[in-house]
């Protein structure tokens, strides 16, 4: 019983000395030292001091120039809560900003690390990619497999595709190429449009558009799967995401047209 005692009360002493501040080590050191620098001090007037007294000289020495450091940062470290709190600024430890309490923290995307652009300008990160292609990217991204963040990518838009038109018989450059197709669709066939657009000559360049990208997306697809040690830095890898982003938000934003 006498060791579980003895036991919790070095467990609570050790606690409260885990949560001092530095400004109390520094204070306390400063006490000890004037407590040390008293006792080797010689009293003129009293050559010859006993023992009790020595202690009791030094032990006040020490308590006035350690203690009032300390009483001052106590003092003010009050002031500035008691101020924080009449702003309605203090936060307590362990608790959100009133600023971030309001909503989740933001997800631990990780951007590209590059010097600020000049001319106003802002380096995107992945945060800023079309949702489909980031959420697929973006664990491949953050252990710096960038050419596999651009595989994964394409397979997961092609699935997606897949899954909005209905043709699973045909995946990525192959179900791009006929669901992009210009003619019209056939029965048992279907077609991406963009009807969005006002007129006919610019539904017409923006399924061109389509269609060349997507051409082009796949081509780097495949030699992303074809040459695993491509090495790709990641300015070049993310221009390829951006450019698999543009054809994502495309493909949403089309309307399915099928016949029959």
């Amino acid at each position: 019983m006498a060791d579980q005692t003895q036991s919790g009360l070095a467990t609570r002493c050790l606690h409260f000395l885990r949560r001092r501040s530095a400004e109390f080590w520094i204070c306390w050191t400063l006490g000890v030292l004037f407590f040390v620098a008293g006792l080797l001090t010689e009293d003129p007037q009293n050559p010859d001091p006993s023992v009790s007294d020595l202690v009791a000289t030094s032990l006040l020495i020490g308590a006035f120039f350690g203690g009032t450091p300390a009483a001052i940062v106590w003092a003010v470290r009050r002031s500035a809560r008691a101020l924080r709190e009449r702003r309605g600024t203090h936060v307590p430890q362990g608790a959100w900003p009133p600023a971030v309490a309001a909503q989740p923290p933001p997800p631990n995307y990780r951007a590209l690390a590059e010097p600020a652009a000049p001319h106003g300008m802002q380096y995107f990160g992945t945060r800023d990619l079309h949702h489909w292609i980031r959420d697929a990217a973006i664990t491949r991204w953050n252990v710096g497999h960038y050419g596999d963040a651009v595989t994964v990518a394409a397979q997961l838009l092609s699935s997606r595709t897949q899954q909005k038109v209905l043709r699973f018989d045909l995946s990525e450059r192959h179900l791009m190429r006929e669901v992009f197709g210009a003619d019209e669709p056939k029965p048992g066939t279907v077609r991406l449009r963009f009807f969005n657009e006002p007129d006919e000559p610019t539904r017409r360049s923006r399924l061109e558009s389509a269609r060349g990208l997507a051409d082009a997306c796949y081509g780097i697809r495949n030699v992303a799967a074809h040459h695993a040690d491509l090495g790709w830095p990641p300015i070049q890898a993310f221009g390829y995401l951006m450019m698999f982003s543009v054809l994502a938000s495309w493909i949403e934003e089309a309307h399915v047209y099928r016949k029959g």
